[in-house]
């Protein structure tokens, strides 16, 4: 039925023509109307379909009182009050989508399901339904396009991707139910919605370039300030926004959350937006977008973290327009900055790596060279590439950041404190034990001078303190320092955050490695625990906890419970980090290690030397790392009674021990008592004699430390 009044008049004199009605001939149409409305409610099992209901007060007049049939309407409408029950028309799904392609196209039957259809058209129909999102108009409308044309969904494909426009106003040349294509439907709306409300148009648009989905209200109110001369005093006034929100609701063109206060729109409706916007007009949104964004993602704290997804997928959109229109302001690379740190955060290393760059290049060229904030995206993408063992590419970004920071900041000041801490982590990683002490310990003196005793940066510069003792054997300082940390962090940060997670297994590595197993599994699973509820079980940092657990089983005989966790380590760190990267050796090494306890020894070898490949090509030939795999490799030989080539390597790991380490390291007393054992395997008596007593004198020193 039409959807005007006259329209509808008319449709129902048509229906009296039907029914044969004695009024079907009177010329006063509320007449006829009346009669029909008289039929409807003395007669039973009828369906009366009323189409594109946009006025309800006036589909009142043609509504029957009573009766035992059935009104359907169909409407743009949302809110219908008590005169109807509403039932959503949801997108099609993939699945639904491409059967309803198929079949439009004629490859299938009407009723015919997916099963006699070809891969291939079903995996191009598939493209096509994610491309439209579903819509069942927009389906129908490709459809009837590579029905007539012989196109093919291939074809297809290539022409909505290059002359999208056009080919949704294009709606087909046979007769339809709906004659109206996509693009004409919605622009018609558009038009209706810039008379009703200029500023609902507007708001319209800031979402034409946001993530369809999830779009949160504090986009839209704490940017308000950005949004422009319309949309800007209305976004501040609750009354005044909702009564926007109400006029797209009213056209269908967006839903809304309210539990949890999040819209959405139809990707196809972005999409005709932009289309129908001129490229400047385009960037003028997209720099609005940008700026709202910006204002609504906060700082990355961990207190920060839900708001902070709320906001990531539209500030990754924005990404796009930022390269799509050559965008460059402060807030553009502020956005980027925040938005790789959260994604570093939560060990998405990759989609970081590319904002940081994208932020960088933004600051080289708008701001002055020595800029700070520079000097912290420099920053941020050396500690980014420190994560990812990508050593070589992060020591000078890492210098770089600290050279601006001295010079424009000052020796004491904060961030200055910072870049030398992530200075010395690098060299700590690389085994340059020496240059990291001196540079945490520069770090955390400036700390101690300008925060207060529980500060958190006070914090992590004794955890790191305490890994490096670590590192170097001095386990009774390692474990004053790490205690240090933890009671600050404890103090300061309460006891489910992901900073405590850390320290807790600094101190359990700290327990296992002096053989404290009961106690280092406590601290293990307390820390697991946090960083599950806080990172999620996929995290980079989960995988490092797990592994260490597995690591205490292991020594405790306990294999197979070692295994599994082994190898859900392995699996995360390969998604997170790439399969080359040093921690995927840690978990490979770890996973030989445990075949070889177990006895089969063709496996070990192989995971060894898939382990030992990377540290090679990632840490290099010396570096300590690089050593105990090549120790544990001489320990698999040993085992297997091939002495000359255990020997080899035995000796090759002492050396690098010796010089990464110096001669006082407890990881050289275990090379040395592991060699002595082989030479009295092989009749060296006197020479395994000196080896042991160069070990026990090494332990010695260390446990007088």
């Amino acid at each position: 039925m039409g959807n005007s009044f006259f329209a509808r008049c008319a449709d129902f004199v048509n229906l009296a023509d039907l029914l044969n009605l004695a009024e079907r001939h009177e010329k006063k149409q509320d007449i006829v109307v009346g009669a029909v409305k008289r039929w409807l409610v003395s007669h039973s099992d009828w369906l009366l379909i009323l189409d594109n209901v946009d006025d309800l007060a006036m589909i009142l007049d043609f509504l029957p009182t009573q009766g035992a049939g059935n009104v359907l309407l169909t409407t743009r409408l949302q809110a219908l009050g008590s005169l109807a029950q509403s039932i959503d028309v949801e997108k099609m799904g993939v699945e639904e989508g491409v059967l309803f392609l198929l079949r439009r196209t004629k490859l299938l039957s009407s009723e015919a399901s997916l099963e006699p259809s070809k891969q291939q058209d079903q995996v191009q129909a598939a493209e096509i339904v994610t491309e439209l999102d579903g819509l069942p108009l927009a389906l129908d409308q490709a459809g009837a396009y590579i029905e007539e044309t012989k196109c093919g969904f291939a074809g297809y494909l290539n022409l909505y991707r290059t002359r999208r426009k056009e080919l949704l106003l294009r709606r087909g040349t046979l007769p339809s139910d709906h004659p109206e294509p996509v693009a004409t439907t919605w622009s018609l709306s558009f038009q209706q919605v810039e008379r009703d409300s200029p500023a609902a148009a507007d708001l319209l648009r800031l979402f034409a370039f946001l993530n369809p989905e999830g779009i949160p209200e504090e986009i839209i109110t704490e940017g308000a300030i950005e949004l422009g001369p319309i949309l800007g005093p209305i976004a501040i006034d609750r009354l005044k926004i909702d009564a926007a929100i109400e006029t797209l609701l009213r056209y269908s063109l967006i839903r809304r959350n309210s539990e949890e206060m999040t819209f959405s729109i139809h990707r196809l409706v972005q999409a005709v937006l932009k289309d129908g916007m001129d490229k400047n007009l385009q960037s003028i949104w997209a720099e609005r977008a940008i700026h709202a964004v910006n204002q609504a993602f906060p700082d990355v704290e961990v207190s920060a973290w839900y708001q902070c997804q709320r906001c990531l997928p539209h500030a990754q959109v924005c990404a796009i327009h930022i390269e799509t229109y050559g965008l460059a302001f402060p807030e553009a690379a502020h956005l980027l900055n925040k938005a790789a740190m959260y994604l570093t955060a939560h060990a998405q290393y990759t989609q970081a790596e590319t904002l940081l760059q994208k932020a960088l290049t933004i600051r080289e060229q708008i701001l002055e060279p020595t800029h700070p904030d520079t000097a912290l995206t420099l920053n941020h993408l050396g500690a980014l590439y420190l994560t990812q063992g990508k050593y070589q590419q992060s020591e000078p970004l890492l210098l770089q950041s600290l050279s601006l920071r001295e010079q424009t900041l000052g020796l004491e000041h904060a961030d200055t404190a910072t870049s030398l801490h992530n200075l010395g982590e690098l060299y700590r990683k690389q085994g340059k034990y020496s240059f990291a002490e001196e540079l945490y310990q520069r770090s955390f003196q400036i700390r101690r001078r300008i925060f207060e005793p529980t500060h958190p940066d006070r914090a992590q510069s004794l955890k790191h303190l305490a890994k490096l003792y670590l590192s170097q054997g001095k386990y009774p300082q390692a474990e004053e320092f790490c205690q240090q940390a933890l009671d600050i962090q404890e103090q300061r940060l309460g006891d489910e955050h992901p900073d405590i997670a850390d320290t807790l297994g600094i101190m359990a590595k700290i327990c296992q490695v002096q053989h404290k197993y009961t106690h280092a599994e406590e601290l293990y699973l307390r820390a697991l625990m946090i960083r599950e509820s806080t990172s999620g079980s996929d995290h980079s940092h989960v995988a490092y906890i797990i592994n260490s657990l597995a690591e205490v089983y292991q020594a405790q005989g306990r294999y197979e419970e070692a295994e599994p966790l082994i190898r859900r380590s392995l699996t995360i760190r390969k998604q997170s980090l790439g399969h080359k990267h040093p921690y995927v050796a840690y978990c490979l090494s770890s996973l030989a290690e445990n075949y070889f306890l177990r006895g089969d020894f063709t496996q070990a070898r192989f995971h060894f030397k898939e382990a030992l490949a990377i540290r090679e090509h990632v840490l290099g030939s010396a570096h300590p790392q690089t050593a105990s795999t090549v120790h544990n490799l001489a320990k698999l030989y040993a085992a297997q009674g091939q002495y000359e080539e255990a020997e080899s390597l035995y000796s090759k790991a002492l050396a690098i021990r010796e010089q990464a380490l110096g001669r006082n390291h407890p990881d050289v007393a275990t090379s040395l008592e592991y060699l002595a054992k082989l030479l009295r395997r092989t009749e060296r008596e006197d020479l395994a004699c000196e080896l042991e007593a160069r070990a026990k004198s090494i332990k010695e020193k260390a446990d007088q430390v």
